[in-house]
């Protein structure tokens, strides 16, 4: 049977530290889909896995004024997406 340690970093420095302490045997994982197929196709097998999830400086929406560029963090959910904006005016209308 396939077993692995889930590690939980707070902070995007713990998450960089883990990797570099276990090198190769590791990978992150955020939702885990992607990972999870590999595993079942035994494509993947790693030692340890990283979660993401709980890093909270991973998650945001900003909308930089200056050069007009709305940043999703790579831990946004579907919900904070749903969100209304504080400040609707300032995200562009898609073209």
């Amino acid at each position: 049977m396939y077993t692995f340690a889930y590690l939980r970093p707070k902070s995007i420095d713990e998450a960089i530290s883990l990797m570099e302490s276990y090198g190769e045997r590791t990978r992150y994982i955020g939702g885990g889909t992607d990972i999870l197929v590999k595993i079942k196709e035994k494509k993947v097998l790693p030692d340890f896995f990283i979660s993401l999830r709980h890093i909270s400086e991973m998650a945001y929406i900003n909308y930089g004024e200056a050069k007009g560029i709305l940043q999703i963090g790579s831990m946004t959910t579907h919900s904070m997406l749903e969100e209304p904006s504080p400040h609707p005016e300032k995200i562009p209308d898609p073209e």
